[in-house]
């Protein structure tokens, strides 16, 4: 007797852990406890797995898409010269400045 109860609380505790899925029953017939299983679900007959698949594939092609948009491209060629360094810095700082007064003048409308 004291095997049975001890197998029913190792059954039991597995339940309650998640590690089974099933219930313990009463046989009211036989006076005895039994384990009866819950039944399973084919989880790929369901959406979720194409919902997942997709969420990782839009995440992806948003990282993709962030990181074109964060290249940074040569400036335009002029009569065949390419802007140094310097040159580059000094016309964003002037753009920045630009955009800055720009902003600065909506807010006082």
């Amino acid at each position: 007797m004291a095997s049975e109860t001890e197998a029913e609380y190792v059954v039991e505790k597995a339940i309650k852990d998640g590690t089974i899925d099933a219930v313990l029953d009463y046989d009211k017939a036989a006076k005895c406890r039994y384990m009866r299983s819950k039944e399973t679900q084919d989880v790929y007959r369901t959406t979720e797995p194409q919902y997942s698949y997709d969420s990782r594939i839009c995440s992806c092609l948003s990282l993709h898409n962030t990181a074109v948009k964060a290249l940074r491209y040569p400036s335009k060629i002029k009569n065949g010269e390419v802007e140094s360094i310097e040159q580059q810095r000094e016309r964003e700082l002037m753009e920045l400045e630009f955009a800055s007064e720009m902003a600065d003048e909506d807010e006082d409308f």
